[in-house]
């Protein structure tokens, strides 16, 4: 009984399977192809969960912001004062850098522009990252699961729970 039906399960289920291989080799890759471009940067770190609570709205998993993970060389050569980040240090000298750390902002103006040339390429690369990223949501979940904060460097990745509001 239900046969027809059953069967287009499995096959819908060996779909998905088939495709979030695919998206965590496609991820790796983006990953790979982000660490050659930018050897200054040592790790990227993001959180994500699904909220618990979405104020009346459905609660759906979300990537957080990508941010980078720098040493002291790092912040130098995008021209990020130490002072900027110090309480970002995550151990080892190493600090969290949020993209808006590229920029510096014009109060006057209200308009923000990065600090030196490199970190224009950063920027732009963290933005393309998200956008694509943003795309595969399912597939990151599948690859690093829900309610966690992910760091990925060049020779591993650590996950670990993340507890949200």
């Amino acid at each position: 009984m239900f046969t027809k039906a059953l069967e287009i399960a499995d096959r819908f289920d060996e779909a998905k399977k088939r495709l979030s291989d695919e998206g965590k080799v496609a991820i790796g890759e983006m990953l790979k192809e982000f660490f050659d471009e930018f050897p200054h940067v040592d790790a990227l770190t993001w959180t994500q969960y699904t909220p618990y609570f979405n104020d009346g709205s459905p609660c759906t998993f979300n990537l957080g912001e990508f941010e980078t993970v720098m040493t002291r060389d790092g912040l130098e050569y995008y021209d990020i004062d130490l002072e900027e980040v110090q309480d970002e240090e995550i151990g080892a000298g190493r600090y969290k850098v949020g993209d808006w750390k590229l920029y510096s902002y014009n109060h006057i103006t209200y308009q923000g522009e990065c600090k030196n040339p490199q970190g224009r390429e950063l920027y732009s690369a963290i933005q393309q990252f998200t956008q694509a990223a943003n795309r595969l949501e399912e597939v990151f979940q599948a690859a690093y699961g829900d309610h966690v904060e992910v760091t990925v460097d060049r020779t591993k990745t650590d996950i670990y729970g993340y507890d949200h509001d």
